[in-house]
């Protein structure tokens, strides 16, 4: 969207080609390709300052704007919005349900911070959120730690939401947590996680580059890092550093994503000569690898090029 302000974003559980996005004065958007193009969603929004968005995981079409002037609720994946009359984290208590945002089925490196928290909604029997509602996050299955320990108490916040972000075990398999609101239907919510031992750090791309001296390489260094069974490990850093040739990184210190991969791109130094990078993924067999790149004097680089 092109607004000054994109406030929230939310991913439909069931099509994560669905995307939704809230604006700071644009009101409302829908893409449903992935976030490559948007169209508005603000038929019945009556304000269009939209500082949260939360998805029904049992009925994605079922959506809620916390706005400036309320919350509104929609059942028709974004079509149309009818205010529920609460400020959003207003609520009316009973709580009577917790459900799943977002989290669920990461794959992370051992002994590291998954990317993405754990994300709870607490809603009353109307469906709007709830705050004040204990939630009580707990391991229970192969190791890993919490951030305020096993279990975590942590209470709804003004939007129902409750999170925790789980730290990896220290061996290569599946972590589970749950999050329980006694009481409440859909109680335990369970999140699972998968982690992965990373062993091995590759050179994907970006290697053996010239380009004229002191200007940008066409392409990045790009590394994949992977487990004993060639699965890419997300969440390892991956250290760039420039050992030769001077020159500077877009990036020095680089998490692999979710494809396993880290990359830097070298601004080559001021002189005609062989720079050098090394990726460094500490403790790793084949750590560190080496790039190579050649800065060219003007003339010879034109001529190459012509």
């Amino acid at each position: 969207p092109a607004f000054p302000g994109v406030y929230a974003l939310a991913i439909d559980p069931s099509t994560p080609t669905t995307l939704y996005a809230g604006t700071f004065g644009g009101g409302a958007f829908k893409s449903t390709n992935g976030g490559t193009s948007w169209t508005a969603a603000n038929s019945g929004l009556a304000n269009t300052v939209v500082d949260a968005l939360a998805i029904d995981p049992s009925t994605p079409a079922t959506l809620y704007a916390g706005t400036d002037g309320g919350v509104f609720k929609s059942t028709n994946g974004g079509a149309n919005w009818q205010p529920t009359g609460a400020s959003y984290g207003g609520g009316t208590p009973p709580a009577t349900a917790i459900a799943k945002v977002s989290g669920d089925n990461q794959v992370g490196a051992t002994a590291k911070a998954l990317a993405n928290p754990f994300v709870v909604v607490v809603t009353n029997a109307g469906g709007i959120p709830v705050a004040g509602v204990d939630v009580t996050f707990t391991i229970t299955a192969d190791g890993g730690t919490l951030p305020g320990g096993s279990p975590q108490l942590v209470v709804t916040d003004s939007w129902g939401v409750a999170s925790t972000t789980l730290s990896l075990g220290a061996t290569a398999e599946a972590n589970t947590v749950t999050a329980t609101a006694t009481g409440l239907a859909g109680s335990p919510v369970t999140f699972t996680a998968t982690a992965r031992l990373a062993t091995t750090p590759s050179m994907v791309s970006g290697d053996t580059q010239s380009d004229t001296a002191g200007t940008a390489l066409a392409n990045p260094f790009v590394v994949k890092v992977i487990d004993g069974s060639s699965n890419p490990v997300p969440g390892v850093t991956v250290t760039f550093a420039v050992t030769l040739g001077g020159g500077s990184l877009s990036a020095t210190s680089v998490t692999t994503n979710a494809l396993g991969q880290a990359s830097s791109l070298l601004t080559l130094g001021t002189g005609p000569e062989s720079n050098t990078v090394t990726a460094t993924a500490a403790g790793l067999t084949g750590s560190p690898l080496t790039f190579t790149a050649t800065g060219l004097n003007k003339g010879r680089s034109q001529l190459i090029s012509d």
